[in-house]
């Protein structure tokens, strides 16, 4: 079982841009669609009622947090929920509703499960690049030591079983991407070195208000979606240049990050958490 999420926060054009493309998407028929709709309006009800016959679940929340990044964490983490514990889903792709799909995104997702899904340091697939499109690279992907991409990502049953244990989702003072970073850290992300993903996110909780805005710019110039391209994958590792964490995957790294993990876990028991996570992520960079 396959499950593709889509988390909706009452941006309803949006929203029909990014379902448009999810259901254009090469293999979607093979995906259960879940969406997370948090409730108050009507505008984004409409949107979801004209592709209801494609949606398999739609879940229907209340704002539930003290501000819009645990609302965000909260329904994402539900949507990973109903995922693997109602679906019982080999892999999740969670997606935010500002996004729009490559053609082949979910195409290239499912053969990187086929071609990793035994290695026990693989922990999933992130759909987003920022270096600049090159056709000789286009199918090309890197093997990165990195958290979750929070506009589109997938992640295994292997990895939210280790994300389970923590029982950390639904604390409030722990923001989603930062709950469970170093446990994908502990292992590797899948990256294509074109995205497969566009960031239509203008004005969000963490984008800028500028559509002309470096950010956007760099997004749009990795952005790739040809319905004629060859579907051919293959490792190409590429530094990666878009934060000074995100680094080229070594297994021979592993024990330091593990330790990195187990010392992330117990801080997240204490009152420390943001001093253990600055000096984790400067002792990492070394």
């Amino acid at each position: 079982m396959k499950v593709l999420t889509i988390n909706a926060f009452n941006r309803p054009e949006m929203l029909r841009k990014c379902l448009e493309s999810v259901f254009a998407a090469e293999q979607i028929e093979k995906f259960i669609v879940v969406v997370v709709q948090q409730r108050g309006n009507d505008s984004t009800s409409k949107v979801i009622k004209d592709f209801k016959f494609k949606i398999d679940s739609l879940i229907e929340t209340y704002p539930s947090g003290l501000n819009v990044s645990e609302y965000i964490s909260n329904n994402r983490a539900m949507a990973l929920i109903v995922g693997f514990e109602y679906w019982k889903a080999q892999y999740v792709v969670s997606i935010e509703e500002d996004e729009i799909l490559s053609t082949d995104a979910l195409t290239f997702t499912d053969w990187i499960f086929e071609q990793y899904r035994f290695e026990r340091n693989f922990r999933g697939v992130n759909l987003g690049s920022l270096h600049e499109f090159e056709p000789r690279r286009e199918n090309s992907y890197s093997k990165l030591r990195y958290g979750l991409h929070g506009p589109a990502s997938m992640i295994t049953k292997r990895t939210w079983s280790k994300i389970k244990s923590r029982r950390i989702l639904f604390r409030p003072e722990v923001i989603f991407d930062y709950a469970f970073e170093y446990i994908i850290k502990s292992g590797f992300m899948i990256t294509p070195n074109a995205s497969r993903y566009l960031d239509i996110g203008i004005g969000g909780t963490h984008t800028p208000s500028n559509a002309n805005h470096p950010f956007f710019e760099e997004i749009r110039k990795s952005f790739f979606s040809n319905k004629n391209s060859y579907r051919s994958y293959y490792l190409d590792n590429v530094s990666p240049n878009w934060r000074g964490d995100c680094l080229l995957y070594n297994p021979w790294h592993q024990p330091k990050f593990i330790f990195a993990d187990q010392l992330h876990r117990w801080s997240l028991c204490g009152r420390y958490q943001d001093r253990v996570w600055r000096k984790l992520n400067t002792w990492l960079k070394a």
